[in-house]
């Protein structure tokens, strides 16, 4: 049996965070080639299944931030390294894993609308 094929690239991320415009599904595929010319052809089942992975690993980097937090917040480690470390977590650290959680449940979303838009096309 012949299966359709997604072809799925990743919207671009601009400086700003923004990302390109999503995929149009064309006649048989979803088709988007980034600046790099980079394209992945994938089923809709790998794809959905590529989505949900990322939404799990956005909940894995979640539990993690909230770990350590809850790790610093429950110990009396002392000292310059201490506040160093500290303000590093509050500040660029957790903001950096804040930000990965959200582009990866963004790109869920993105790789589910190209799914079911493209599956719609099929049908």
């Amino acid at each position: 049996m012949l299966s359709s094929v997604i072809l799925f690239s990743a919207p671009r991320v601009g400086a700003a965070g923004r990302t390109g415009n999503a995929a149009t599904p064309t006649s048989h595929r979803a088709e988007r080639t980034d600046s790099m010319g980079l394209t992945l052809g994938l089923t809709p089942e790998e794809m959905r299944t590529l989505a949900r992975q990322f939404t799990t690993k956005a909940g894995e980097v979640r539990a993690i931030e909230a770990s350590i937090t809850n790790l610093l917040e429950g110990t009396s480690w002392t000292g310059r390294r201490a506040s160093e470390f500290r303000s590093a977590w509050n500040g660029p650290f957790r903001r950096s894993l804040a930000q990965l959680a959200e582009e990866l449940d963004k790109n869920a979303g993105y790789i589910n609308d190209v799914t079911t838009s493209t599956e719609s096309a099929l049908n």
